[in-house]
């Protein structure tokens, strides 16, 4: 029996042994189960990181291209305004080149016209001087005729002496009516000439007047006040040139000549100097004396508010913020922009210096 029992307890013992050896199987491949899903989870982790980081650069990517698209819609906006602000400017440029051509377009037509009127005159002049040379010319042969053929007469007896008396008579009255003719003509074209000269004297005035309002448009233009009416009295005479005497005529005796009077061109550039030396006498504004643009939102002058369109300039005398039509460039200042306020200011001070 002890034999049997102890036989049992080995069996036990192997059954338990093979029991332990399969649980230790089992554990060992729970152990593998999970090393291999700690593994698994391990290179999931490292992928969600990887991802994570991919994402953090896409997306940082993605910002920098959305920064990089706002600063060059910002930049085409920019751009849009100038070429806007350009083209306005080249509209202006082509309204003002379409009136200078109007104007030598005038001016061509009435050199034309003018032109035509001296081929006129001088062709009638010429048809009238030929004309009275072959007049003189048949009346001399006339002449030449009648007293050969009176010579050639022999002697009249004296019952005659009334017929040769009449003949006489109307040889002189040929030769009076002939010496009227001629004073009659001589009359006509002294009255053609005095016209003419008075119509050349109406036509310098004109221009003398034309040239004075050009002149005071090109300074009402630049913006310089201009004294009239009551201040027309201290502005100085527009002085003449030496040769601008009294137009004087002279007829030749194949062709007659006109002589033309020299143009009276006024003397205004010390008007100029005037003012020019007025508006240096001012001095300009730094940038650190101008108003800053923050402070600005609208123009100080017509209060227009600042957008993409109506940009922001600085007036270099009183620093203030204006739009471009308050503060514009003209021919005067060059590049620099003085706003309308500062310009007529400079303007009434440039008036009382060309007083004093």
């Amino acid at each position: 029996s002890t034999t049997d029992q102890f036989s049992l307890q080995r069996d036990d013992i192997g059954s338990v042994s093979a029991m332990l050896a399969l649980m230790v199987e089992g554990h060992q491949i729970l152990v593998d189960a999970l090393e291999m899903a700690m593994g698994t989870q391990l290179e999931w982790s490292l992928e969600r990181t990887a991802l994570l980081s991919q994402y953090e650069r896409d997306r940082s990517r993605i910002q920098q291209r959305e920064a990089t698209d706002d600063m060059l819609r910002r930049h085409a906006c920019n751009v849009r305004a100038v070429a806007l602000e350009m083209e306005q400017q080249v509209s202006l440029a082509r309204s003002d080149a379409l009136v200078e051509t109007e104007r030598c377009n005038v001016a061509n037509e009435k050199r034309a016209t003018l032109q035509r009127q001296l081929d006129e005159l001088t062709s009638e002049k010429r048809r009238l001087w030929h004309n009275a040379t072959e007049q003189i010319q048949r009346w001399g042969q006339v002449m030449v005729t009648s007293v050969e053929e009176s010579q050639r007469q022999p002697p009249p007896p004296p019952l005659v002496q009334p017929l040769m008396t009449s003949v006489g008579c109307s040889t002189d009255l040929k030769m009076i009516e002939l010496e009227e003719w001629r004073q009659q003509k001589m009359n006509r074209r002294d009255e053609h000439r005095a016209a003419r000269i008075q119509q050349q004297q109406q036509q310098q005035q004109q221009q003398q007047q034309q040239q004075q309002q050009q002149q005071q448009q090109k300074l009402e233009v630049a913006g310089l006040a201009v004294p009239r009416d009551d201040q027309s009295s201290e502005i100085p005479p527009p002085k003449q040139l030496v040769g601008s005497a009294p137009v004087v005529v002279s007829v030749d005796e194949d062709e007659e000549e006109d002589a033309e009077s020299d143009d009276i061109v006024p003397d205004s550039t010390h008007n100029f100097e005037i003012v020019l030396r007025t508006d240096e006498s001012f001095a300009m504004m730094t940038k650190d004396q101008w108003q800053h643009d923050g402070a600005a939102t609208s123009c100080n002058q017509c209060g227009r508010a600042f957008d993409l369109l109506h940009r922001r300039h600085h007036c270099r005398r009183c620093g203030g913020v204006y739009c471009s039509k308050c503060a514009p460039k003209s021919a005067l200042h060059g590049d620099v922009r003085i706003c309308k306020g500062c310009t007529s200011g400079g303007s009434r001070r440039s008036s009382v210096v060309g007083k004093r």
